[in-house]
């Protein structure tokens, strides 16, 4: 089995070897798949994600969730820890740490007791079968999901990363679900 790091560097490459139209398609797609599936329980808060570089592009998705009224969720880290705060347009943000989209207004940080369901998609270089997931090595959203272990974790992907059995840290939190373009896997 290859270790974290060679799977890290070898998805990385294949995720910004993507052409343009390959990303809108597969964006496309997973959309049309989570608007079918997850849309069934109706959370009460969703976790989101502003992509980076060509990981999936959820924003017709996202607009979908505000339009319906979802509370929808978006990170900030700032010293090694997650933070997630409500947005009401996927215009309010603005360029943060690590180069990386953050919410503008801080104004209502997400509570877990506050909401009954609530789903995190998260997105990761490559993810596992039963729910492993390898990200870009900081633990961010293995951090924060420990602490909020009753939130629905939704691993989001392109088919590519999605393997049969990844390399685990006894720190790391898998995924409930894993969805790529093509549909969705329960890990447990």
């Amino acid at each position: 089995m290859k270790t974290e790091h060679e799977i890290r560097l070898e998805h990385k490459l294949l995720r910004e070897g993507l052409k343009k139209e390959e990303l809108q398609a597969a964006s496309f797609d997973i959309k049309n798949v989570l608007c079918r599936d997850l849309l069934i329980e109706k959370p009460s808060a969703v976790l989101a994600f502003y992509p980076l570089g060509n990981e999936i592009n959820l924003f017709s998705y996202y607009e979908l969730l505000l339009k319906e009224g979802y509370s929808l969720f978006f990170p900030v880290a700032k010293n090694q820890v997650l933070t997630f705060y409500q947005i009401t347009s996927m215009k309010d943000f603005a360029l943060g740490a690590w180069n990386i989209m953050e919410p503008i207004k801080r104004v209502v940080p997400y509570h877990n007791n506050a909401y009954d369901v609530t789903y995190a998609l998260i997105p990761g270089l490559a993810f596992g079968q039963q729910g492993e997931r390898i990200g870009y090595g900081a633990g961010y959203y293995d951090k924060f999901l420990q602490d909020h272990s009753l939130i629905k974790k939704i691993g989001v992907c392109y088919s590519f990363q999605l393997l049969d059995q990844l390399p685990q840290q006894p720190w790391d939190i898998p995924m409930d679900y894993i969805y790529t373009p093509q549909g969705g896997i329960l890990c447990r």
